[in-house]
């Protein structure tokens, strides 16, 4: 099962993201932060490590990695921009005129105000029924389970499970993008499955804990049991 410490940390690293993107949506303005520097990237990961060691003394200390912190930060901002967003179209370039960078890591940090949450696609949903099956067939190696995918998937589209494998799914994915590794919007539809209502709406002021995935975690593994008595 997943480490709590590491969970903490992931989550803690999540937190101080989404409070990066709240404050850059609400404080970004013309100049406000520097893009001076031009820069060539390949992937978001390496760009937002980039990004948050240029710009960390203009951060606010509640949305400021520690130093030991920066890479695990920098990486796990990049998939959030990847997962969450995409820029509207035509976005002002004078927002980066200074930086003279055309890469999707300015342009989004540049411009938070033209940011929209992604809309998914059937797609990205079974991506994430994928995710969760690979994370059950996980969970039971490691603890030492034999129960065949049949199974495995019954159990995740069981009403009493479903959210449960997502909650655990997504926990896996946290561990995974700090590390710059991520499903794009597949995780965002896993996100969804646990933090949205079915009516379709966001759960007010809900926040994932440790301590939830820890238990949907000894749940599933509970009943993954019963499936391979």
């Amino acid at each position: 099962m997943l480490a709590s410490s590491q969970l903490d940390y992931a989550l803690g690293i999540k937190a101080r993201s989404l409070r990066l993107m709240h404050w850059l949506q609400k404080s970004v303005t013309r100049g406000f932060i520097p893009f001076s520097e031009a820069h060539a990237v390949t992937r978001a990961g390496p760009t937002a490590i980039d990004w948050v060691e240029r710009h960390l003394c203009n951060l606010p200390v509640d949305c400021r990695p520690d130093l030991d912190q920066v890479e695990a930060f920098g990486n796990f901002l990049g998939t959030y921009l990847e997962t969450s967003f995409d820029l509207l179209a035509s976005p002002p370039r004078s927002y980066v005129r200074n930086c003279g960078c055309p890469c999707a890591m300015c342009m989004k940090l540049a411009n938070p105000q033209y940011l929209r949450a992604k809309s998914l696609s059937k797609s990205d949903k079974k991506r994430a029924a994928k995710l969760c099956l690979r994370r059950m067939e996980m969970l039971a190696l490691e603890e030492g389970l034999v129960i065949t995918s049949t199974c495995l998937e019954q159990l995740i589209n069981d009403s009493e499970t479903n959210r449960l494998s997502a909650v655990s799914t997504y926990g896996w994915t946290l561990l995974e993008r700090i590390k710059g590794i991520s499903d794009g919007p597949a995780v965002l539809a896993l996100w969804m499955q646990i933090a949205w209502s079915p009516h379709g709406s966001p759960i007010k002021n809900f926040e994932l804990t440790t301590q939830d995935i820890i238990n949907a975690e000894n749940f599933l593994v509970s009943r993954m049991i019963e499936f391979s008595s």
